[in-house]
């Protein structure tokens, strides 16, 4: 979602910022700040728990051999549209 749309996840988190700095103050602002940043690090933390517990069975190996060619493919895909679409020399 996020690379889909990654402005409108952007005001969206600053909508939210700002409407907990001015209804709660700091403490707004970090309770807002703590709603968007723990479901990615229990996602997180998920994830690594998972090969711990099934990491020697061959469908898990198997699984996370996928998941490192689509990791590659990923940011091949992201390179080569750096470098296709001239956004390259934006970045410097």
């Amino acid at each position: 979602m996020t690379e889909a749309r990654p402005r409108a996840l952007r005001d969206l988190v600053v909508y939210f910022l700002r409407l907990g700095t001015t209804r709660g103050g700091v403490l707004g602002l970090g309770l807002v700040g703590l709603a968007f940043v723990i479901p990615s690090f229990v996602m997180v933390v998920a994830i690594a728990i998972v090969p711990l517990h099934f990491g020697g069975l061959w469908w898990m190996q198997g699984a996370f051999s996928g998941i490192g060619a689509a990791v590659i493919a990923i940011i091949a895909r992201s390179a080569l549209k750096l470098t296709r679409d001239g956004s390259w020399g934006r970045l410097r």
